[in-house]
């Protein structure tokens, strides 16, 4: 294949294969397959699999019914038993390196690429922090991703082609192959996912290239994780979302690739130096680094198996890579004084690869990272395209012979599910069992209702959709429930819901299972106006004003009286009666309180409430009391835990709860997700265009402001005073205008308008 290398040793190759084969069971996924002339791509398959014609077969060999043609899953799996009498290894030689460059703009990399070694078949380099401007992050353009690709292309010279590329704001991935070889690598395919701000955005992620070398699929992926000492957890969680989110266009994803090569800054630290002084710590990793390997985060968290599952890493034999003083070889001497870390690593996934080298580049000082890079040998499966055809051939007789005697069969261990206490934020699992009673492989797939376009309600979902089940085996199907954010309104009305589900068993009969949900509601979800109607035993005395504790709350808007006109009626946003809301369906906490007759159309053009929403008055007020001197509030995110505390606290019966024990991290993001939940936009559709138009007019903008439906008013002052603080604290908490505009414009428009590119740009300013 143009490599160069020598064939893996024997049980390398058993293993390989091996591990090839297990890959191979699991192909049986829906997909047309196109049958014609010599070539069978099905779009499931890892394979091009060579299919035989008439004019192929040779005299002697059984003419295959046409018929058969349609068994092509069922093939591949029969193929798969077979993959040790038409393959063969061959080895990949692969650079993988990762370099955060803190910003900086783009330089030489030859002293990273071409150091005195042989030469490679892949190189694949992943940045990170290529632009730290405002501008990157919330436009997601920089012009920088050229000058690197360039240096790249500058240094490795005419022998090697581009690839692949794919950025996400600061990270940049970027793949190159041998001239010679280009043509051996098929499909490739560029994805990214974004962990950070909102664990959405791209500050923090991973990009990932997934390409076919023949029958092997390779994956590259960089990452750049949570950064600070404490948040082990939530770098482990960064890993889990790249992972789960990462989707390629045949719906298959990063753990079912052959081989995963992963680079990034994944930003582990060291742990338990307290013990040493900094000037120990800075002695021994520079000079006595080994001793440390037992204080990296990242081994001890892929030891007890929560991240970087069947991962494996090359000695770290080089000093930490992190940090630097740029321009120099000396640790961290700011005013932070960071500890030296091994942030940036090169780990993969796969069979019998082998480490050739392992280490960073001290010479490169224009960043206070350390460049990081791993030459990987990795072994590749190979088809013999004439014995593919030989063994193609007889096992297309064999599955016709099979088809024309038996059909499919199979049990359901229970043909209803149901989930029980469903709450918003988390995730519900059942599973029911599928055996294969029949003496032929079976292959089944869930299908729409007559007149539906999915299989499954959004809130549901189900793994795997499709599958195919040999003779006397059996698998569990997993059915998980979760209501998100804009779907919490519609089940706070309707709690209690069920759906069938048809598993369609091809070529036999159809099997129908009952879905039901009992979901538990939630003041997320529900209108601004409803919420004022509600109780909530989570709002502390000491949180209301004086006026409210002495009696029924009367706010006025006198001064800013509202505009009548057509594109905003007050009347029809204050439309809600407390006789229209239904108690029963309500968190079981929460009473209906009446208001005064007057409190909807008062006179004068002067309109009242009883009291303000109080539910999103607890997480404001919270986030005022605790939260304004939170260093990256709102931005380095909550853990899952942290969010349902707060979700518990508002949704709880019980009063009088202790506030103390909700973080402020946790209140941001759950003000996020209240503001994103609520069945309308905080700022009306109707005017958020005219909002947007004229956010530069303070005059306009207080006029358009004075037209919100009361609640809505009073709820977007509340925020902005919040905002106002968190600013005015800006030297505590590192928040800039930039950052909030970037993170609240989209949840209190609901990102109703602000797609528009002319719009973004608006915002912006």
């Amino acid at each position: 294949r143009g490599t160069g290398h020598h064939h893996a040793a024997a049980s390398s190759r058993n293993d390989t294969i091996h591990h090839a084969a297990n890959k191979l069971k699991r192909m049986a996924k829906t997909g047309a397959t196109k049958l014609g002339g010599n070539i069978m791509k099905s779009r499931s398959s890892k394979f091009d699999i060579h299919v035989v014609s008439e004019n192929d077969v040779k005299a002697d060999t059984p003419v295959i019914p046409t018929s058969s043609m349609r068994s092509s899953e069922l093939l591949q799996c029969r193929m798969n038993d077979r993959i040790r009498d038409y393959t063969k290894l061959d080895n990949l030689r692969i650079f993988c390196g990762t370099w955060n460059v803190n910003g900086k703009p783009a330089t030489s990399v030859k002293d990273f690429l071409s150091p005195s070694r042989p030469p490679m078949d892949v190189y694949a380099v992943g940045f990170q922090e290529l632009d730290l401007r405002a501008e990157a992050l919330v436009l997601n353009e920089t012009g920088r991703e050229k000058d690197w690709v360039d240096c790249i292309g500058d240094a490795l010279g005419p022998s090697y082609v581009q690839l692949k590329s794919v950025r996400l704001v600061g990270m940049l991935l970027v793949v190159f192959v041998r001239q010679d070889l280009r043509d051996n690598f098929k499909a490739p395919e560029a994805h990214s996912v974004g962990t950070g701000l909102m664990r959405r955005m791209g500050n923090k992620g991973g990009v990932a290239v997934r390409v076919k070398y023949s029958m092997t699929t390779l994956c590259f992926v960089s990452s750049h994780l949570a950064a600070h000492q404490e948040e082990v957890e939530r770098r482990n969680e960064d890993f889990h979302d790249i992972m789960s989110r990462i989707t390629f266009d045949d719906e298959t994803g990063i753990g079912d690739c052959d081989i995963v090569l992963w680079m990034g800054d994944l930003n582990y630290r060291l742990e338990n130096l307290s013990y040493m002084t900094d000037s120990q710590i800075r002695r021994r990793a520079a000079t006595d680094y080994e001793k440390l390997h037992h204080m990296d985060q990242l081994r001890e968290q892929m030891k007890s198996g929560l991240v970087f599952e069947g991962f494996s890493e090359g000695e770290l034999n080089f000093q930490p890579s992190y940090k630097y003083d740029p321009g120099t070889d000396d640790f961290d001497t700011s005013e932070k004084s960071r500890n030296p870390a091994w942030c940036d690593r090169v780990l993969f996934r796969g069979a019998n690869i082998s480490v050739l080298e392992y280490r960073s580049y001290m010479r490169l000082q224009t960043s206070d990272h350390k460049p990081v890079s791993a030459v990987l040998l990795v072994p590749v499966l190979v088809s013999d395209p004439a014995l593919e055809k030989v063994v193609f051939a007889e096992e297309m007789f064999t599955i016709d012979r099979m088809a024309n005697t038996m059909m499919p069969q199979v049990e359901l261990s229970s043909s209803e599910v149901m989930f029980t206490n469903l709450k918003f934020l988390e995730v519900h699992s059942q599973t029911i069992s599928v055996e294969n009673t029949g003496h032929v492989p079976c292959q089944f797939e869930f299908v729409p209702q007559h007149g539906k376009s999915e299989a499954t309600p959004s809130w549901l979902r189900i793994k795997p959709m499709t599958s195919m089940l040999m003779p006397g085996r059996s698998m569990q199907l997993t059915f998980n429930a979760a209501v998100h954010p804009r779907q919490v309104a519609d089940f706070n009305k309707q709690p209690n819901r069920e759906t069938i589900l048809i598993l369609h068993l091809k070529n036999s009969r159809d099997f129908f299972i009952n879905v039901s949900v009992a979901f538990v509601p939630s003041v997320f979800g529900l209108s601004l106006y409803e919420l004022t109607l509600l109780n909530c035993p989570a709002m502390p005395e000491e949180a209301l004003p004086t006026r409210e504790r002495s009696g029924a709350l009367h706010y006025r808007t006198k001064s800013l009286r509202r505009k009548s006109c057509n594109s905003c009626d007050s009347s029809q946003s204050a439309s809600v009666s407390p006789s229209s809301v239904d108690s029963a369906l309500l968190p079981e906490h929460c009473t209906i309180h009446q208001p005064k007759a007057t409190s909807v159309d008062a006179p004068d053009n002067e309109s009242t409430l009883e009291r303000p929403p109080q539910a999103l008055w607890v997480i404001l007020e919270m986030l005022i009391q605790k939260g304004l001197g939170t260093v990256d509030i709102f931005v380095s995110g909550a853990s899952h835990k942290e969010v349902v505390a707060v979700r518990e606290l508002l949704d709880s019966k019980t009063p009088g709860l202790p506030l103390d024990s909700v973080c402020p991290r946790g209140l941001a993001e759950a003000l996020l997700l209240f503001l994103e939940a609520l069945p309308e936009p905080l700022v009306p559709t109707e005017i958020q265009a005219a909002c947007i138009q004229h956010a530069g007019n303070g005059p306009v903008c207080r006029d358009l402001i004075s037209t919100f439906p009361l609640v809505n008013f009073l709820s977007f002052t509340k925020i902005t005073l919040l905002l106002r603080l968190l600013l005015e604290n800006s030297a505590r908490n590192h928040l800039s205008r930039s950052t909030i505009v970037s993170i609240f414009t989209d949840v209190i428009f609901q990102g109703a308008q602000t797609r528009d590119a002319g719009i973004q740009r608006n915002r912006t300013k």
